[in-house]
């Protein structure tokens, strides 16, 4: 059985894809996998000559995306960024879609029903006035289960 072969995107906080950063990764520290009633998290080590790129990993601006034989497996929002001058390196600390939740203030009451629907509506609530596209997003990663 072959490997996988995993591609890393840097993407606006809406999820479009605006850079191909695989080359740039010299490592990868956690496990892109959803893990149920947690908030999944993953550490980027880059190396660049480029000061683009580490314009681009403004934490909360931008979101990596993690590709799997070309297929996205994984995505969230860059929490934190940290570049050293002197060796080019960039260290990023990113959590999963789910921790777009953990910024946002619901301005309503959830009434009681099916689980599914108040998840829902919690998600339909925290994006409201800015979306990040995690309603998409979590459509398209409830289909890969």
């Amino acid at each position: 059985m072959s490997q996988p072969v995993w591609t890393v995107w840097l993407a606006d906080r809406f999820g479009n894809p605006l850079r191909e950063i695989t080359n740039n990764v010299v490592s990868l520290i956690g496990e892109p996998i959803r893990v149920i009633d947690n908030v999944s998290d993953i550490s980027l080590g880059l190396i660049t000559d480029s000061y683009d790129l580490v314009c681009e990993t403004q934490p909360w601006a931008r979101e990596v995306q993690l590709y799997e034989s070309g297929k996205i497996a994984w995505a969230g929002p860059i929490t934190s960024s940290d570049f050293n001058w002197a060796t080019g390196a960039i260290d990023i600390r990113a959590f999963d879609l789910l921790n777009w939740l953990s910024v946002r203030i619901l301005r309503e009451r959830i009434e009681s029903g099916p689980v599914s629907a108040q998840f829902a509506k919690i998600i339909e609530l925290a994006m409201e006035g800015d979306d990040v596209g995690l309603v998409p997003a979590m459509q398209i990663f409830a289909s890969l289960i």
